[in-house]
């Protein structure tokens, strides 16, 4: 040991300083070993080791309970990466490895190995893990809080939203003679950006959450844009098993989305699984249908103050409306929100329309518990998810990449959620109490005798076309389904004999990839004509695009389906 002294005769000072290293605790030590021992002693440990199945790789000697007790020692260190990480590890290495009753601890390089060698199977695994974790030992039904409408009724209110990851790539020189462009990301993320962020890949994840609790109850990512469509199909399937564990109905649900999801390809699949909704739509169209401009002129604006930004907006709630033409299989709540338009101040969002600034908004619950200015509170408390995301980015950042391969990725922030809640729970568990209520308007009484229903006002018909039903699953009315036989054939492509039924949503092409419904129609003889389309991304690599795309195809356009097939 060496010593060194330094003298400072003017101020009297002798400093003495020793070259011995002695590293300061990190602060996340306490949570980290409690943690570790929550797995360990609710039998999460031994779950995981039976049910989550890793390829082994070169992974060495480690179990896959070694790496995820350090990912999520990782999550609740907060620190900006996996070498920071260890370098605040490796002096409490011994006390950790101790409580946590492991032999030993892998190294950062053999982590990053074992998520590079993570795959989808592996993921899923440890999804359904933490959602049974969730329900088991997640807040009671009495702690989940609630919205009660007017009359009474208790609905559950969720939240969907994507988040994007940002991945900075150097712009590189191409040419003729060079190698092939090989990046380490480009297993991660795609191009998601035009214009000034063109040199970034990005990532995309579709985050569920509860917003009484702000439980996360999943979380689903993909490269590029993401997949909105199946990311929202896979988000109320986890919305639908969370109230059926408390024996609710998905009537009961108020799934708020923002704008991206305002189409009504989106809508309808939230009919389809039969959630409540609360959506901002972006079909401006509607505004232009003259039925939607006599019912305007005819109401009286209903005025919403917003708490925060000091505005006044007139609310016009026009019902149910439906309108097959556009897309909407099933009718329709529409809610249009008007504020003057103000040209010292460009509209963030909305449609300009002379000298008004109009929004729409979409939701299937009636008019009697909630009203126009109910929902619209509802869906300006939306701020409160944004709220939740800023706090997981202050507390524990979900968008540290931890590795370049995707379902790596994935698998750490399923992690990194399942820390999330189980500091909700253990702040609970210490400082228990009682659920808050917060009144926004008095109740009303019901007008209708107990036995008696009020029947609903018929929607207000927008277009003359027919809904075409989806077919049921069981005793359909039509014949089986077959492929059109004709279908490309004289342009030399493939024929419907080469894609392959799998059952009534899903059909095979000749590649082997899957394509899913796309549009349901019907033809003057009353035959139900299916359409079914493919990501373009997917054909974009396919060797057989040449035989299957229509000529000149680009096959790209983001989340646009181009190639199709029909079915009888």
């Amino acid at each position: 040991m060496s010593e060194i002294m330094l003298n400072s005769t003017a101020a009297g000072i002798e400093l003495t300083s020793h070259s011995d290293d002695n590293p300061v605790t990190p602060a996340w030590l306490a949570e980290v070993l409690l943690l570790g021992e929550y797995w360990r002693t609710t039998g999460l440990l031994e779950r995981l080791q039976q049910q989550v199945k890793v390829s082994r790789g070169r992974m060495g000697q480690y179990e896959v309970c070694d790496f995820v007790l350090l990912l999520l020692a990782y999550a609740i260190s907060g620190a900006e990466t996996l070498k920071e990480f260890f370098v605040q590890l490796a002096s409490v290495e011994s006390v950790v490895l101790s409580v946590w009753q492991r032999q030993q601890c892998p190294v950062a390089s053999t982590v990053s190995r074992f998520l590079s060698a993570i795959e989808g199977p592996s993921v899923e695994q440890l999804r359904t893990l933490f959602e049974a974790d969730l329900l088991e030992h997640g807040f009671d039904c009495d702690h989940n809080g609630g919205l009660l409408d007017r009359t009474g009724e208790r609905y559950w209110v969720f939240d969907v939203d994507g988040t994007h990851q940002v991945a900075r790539q150097r712009s590189m020189t191409q040419q003729e003679n060079y190698p092939a462009l090989r990046r380490r990301s480009q297993a991660a993320v795609l191009p998601g950006y035009l214009g000034r962020k063109r040199g970034q890949g990005i990532r995309t994840r579709s985050a569920v959450s509860q917003a009484h609790t702000t439980e996360w109850l999943g979380i689903f990512g993909s490269a590029g844009n993401g997949t909105p469509g199946p990311d929202l199909d896979r988000a109320c399937e986890v919305i639908q098993h969370y109230l059926q564990h408390y024996g609710l109905p998905g009537s009961k649900a108020i799934v708020r989305l923002d704008g991206f999801y305002g189409t009504p390809q989106f809508v309808n699949r939230m009919q389809h699984h039969q959630l409540g909704y609360l959506l901002r739509c972006r079909d401006y169209n509607l505004l232009k249908q003259p039925v939607i401009q006599a019912r305007l002129a005819q109401l009286q604006a209903q005025a919403w103050f917003h708490p925060e930004s000091h505005t006044v907006r007139d609310v016009f709630d026009l019902g149910f409306v439906q309108d097959a033409l556009a897309g909407y299989t099933c009718p329709v709540r529409l809610l249009v929100v008007r504020t003057p338009y103000d040209p010292k101040r460009k509209p963030r969002v909305g449609k300009r329309v002379k000298e008004w600034v109009y929004e729409l908004f979409l939701t299937g619950h009636s008019q009697v518990g909630l009203s126009g200015t109910d929902l619209l509170s509802l869906y300006y408390g939306r701020g409160g998810f944004e709220k939740v995301l800023g706090d997981e980015d202050h507390e524990q950042p979900c968008d540290r990449w931890c590795s370049w391969n995707g379902d790596g990725q994935e698998f750490w922030q399923i992690l990194n959620q399942w820390v999330w809640n189980w500091r909700l729970w253990m702040g609970n568990a210490h400082d228990p109490q009682s659920a808050r209520q917060t009144l926004w308007t008095e109740a009303i009484e019901a007008t209708a005798a107990p036995d008696q229903t009020i029947a609903p006002p018929e929607p207000l018909a927008l277009s003359e076309k027919t809904r075409v039903p989806h077919p049921p699953e069981t005793d359909r009315d039509y014949a089986p389904m077959q492929v059109a036989p004709s279908w490309a054939r004289s342009r030399g492509k493939f024929s419907g004999s080469d894609f392959t039924i799998v059952n009534e949503r899903t059909l095979r092409c000749p590649a082997g990839h899957s394509m899913y419904r796309r549009e349901l129609r019907q033809n003057r003889l009353g035959d139900l004509l299916i359409l079914f389309g493919i990501n373009p991304r997917t054909c974009a690599h396919c060797s057989l695009r040449e035989q299957c795309l229509a000529d000149g195809s680009k096959g790209t356009g983001g989340g646009a389906l181009q190639s199709c097939a029909t079915v009888y």
